[in-house]
């Protein structure tokens, strides 16, 4: 994604890993996985690169994703949210 306020000349690659708690929840998961990358594509484009860098902020991010998330999953939040890559250039 482009990061808030770079028009374009900046990107974020980033890869998530969510877990939730239940089968169930990993199934709707898998269904909504459309409904999910869409959620995290509006919550990235919205920082801006000092706050995507600033290692601090990372878990407020974190919370709002699985905030985010659990509004989309029917059967339970992620109990976690895992940064796996975390590139800006």
């Amino acid at each position: 994604v482009n990061p808030a306020g770079t028009n374009g000349t900046r990107f974020l690659l980033v890869t998530v890993g969510l877990e939730v708690a239940s089968p169930e929840a990993q199934k709707e998961l898998e269904v909504k996985e459309i409904q999910v990358r869409d959620a995290l594509n509006t919550i990235l484009c919205t920082k801006t690169l000092e706050e995507l860098a600033n290692v601090e902020h990372r878990e407020e991010l974190r919370t709002q994703i699985a905030a985010r998330v659990g509004e989309i999953l029917k059967t339970g939040s992620p109990t976690n949210v895992y940064f796996s890559k975390f590139i800006i250039q």
